[in-house]
């Protein structure tokens, strides 16, 4: 009896076991059948988002085409409405070329010549004029109050003039002479068109970023521009001469620091920069195969019998007074600088 008890509790526990078994089975079924469910639906989703995508993706490319087409339309009329001004451009500049072709370039050139050695003439005969009324015991200090604005020459003066050479009145006219032409490069010779007018700074602004790209065309403009604003318009008239009655102030007050009664010479001094203002128009309006060029010297350089001429004896540059003009074309001349050497 007891051995049957015991087997009838082996065939319970093995069917409770092929229950659990069967219970864990359907489990796991269940589980992969709900997670096959969930990929299949997650599958449709990401298939009916990538449709979606794609039908966007069609639609997006059917607007890009057309907008394609749209630009590329507009491009077309963009290059032939560049290319009908780029003809007018060309009409345009070769009538202005040939109207300044037209000028008479020779009285032009031969006019600029007598303007400088008119005006470094000038300069030279008011410094001669005013040794007579200059001040005692001139100082450095004193000459710093004159050339404030102006550094580079008071280097050059404390560095290479002694006290004693400043006491020398020759000495003192020839910083003058080189004062004077300080002012004349600096308010009227480098202005970009004339003193006085407003676009001075706008229009170097522009003229520069033309000569990197075309210089031709950047010479004829400024000519254009300074032709028609100074000599053909009175639109700035008074600012011009506002202007000039500046420079000459500047300069009448400058060198009172250095003379005495300086009033006495305003005819001089107002006739000298008229005549650095009629330079300046004679340059701007040159033509570029008649180049006049203020060059340039480097202090320290070797004195050049060809370009220079010394007021003493000395083979190094120590101070150029008035700087070298030199014209090329038709009728070259060179009127040397006038430089104090070592």
């Amino acid at each position: 009896m007891e051995l049957k008890g015991e087997s009838e509790s082996d065939k319970d526990l093995i069917i409770y076991s092929l229950n659990e078994s069967l219970q864990i089975h359907k489990e796991i079924v269940e589980r992969i059948q709900n997670e096959k469910d969930d990929i299949e639906d997650q599958f449709e989703q990401e298939k009916s988002l990538v449709k979606k995508e794609c039908i966007e993706i069609e639609e997006k490319r059917d607007d890009g085409n057309k907008q394609l087409s749209k630009l590329e339309a507009m491009y077309n009329l963009l290059l032939k409405e560049v290319e009908t001004k780029r003809l007018e451009y060309r009409r345009m500049e070769t009538r202005f070329y040939s109207h300044i072709k037209s000028l008479n370039s020779t009285e032009q050139e031969e006019s600029v010549y007598p303007i400088i050695y008119q005006m470094i003439s000038q300069i030279n005969n008011l410094c001669s004029s005013l040794e007579g009324y200059m001040k005692q015991d001139i100082t450095i200090d004193l000459l710093s109050l004159a050339w404030s604005q102006h550094t580079v020459t008071l280097n050059i003066i404390q560095t290479h003039f002694s006290d004693n050479q400043l006491r020398d009145t020759s000495i003192i006219s020839l910083l003058t002479e080189r004062f004077i032409m300080d002012i004349i490069m600096e308010y009227v010779l480098q202005t970009s068109i004339h003193p006085g007018v407003s676009l001075n700074n706008s229009f170097e602004t522009i003229h520069d970023w033309i000569d990197k790209r075309n210089t031709s065309w950047a010479s004829r403009l400024k000519q254009q521009i300074t032709n028609f604003i100074v000599s053909q318009s009175n639109e700035q008239s008074n600012e011009i001469e506002s202007k000039k009655q500046d420079i000459i102030c500047l300069l009448s007050n400058s060198l009172s620091h250095i003379y005495d009664s300086v009033d006495l010479f305003n005819t001089q001094i107002t006739e000298i920069i008229q005549l650095s203002l009629q330079l300046n128009l004679a340059i701007k309006l040159q033509q570029q195969q008649h180049k006049l060029e203020i060059l340039s010297l480097q202090q320290g350089s070797q004195f050049n019998e060809n370009i220079m001429n010394s007021v003493n004896q000395g083979t190094e540059l120590i101070l150029v007074i008035t700087p070298p003009f030199v014209a090329d074309g038709p009728h070259p001349f060179i009127i040397p600088a006038k430089v104090y050497c070592a």
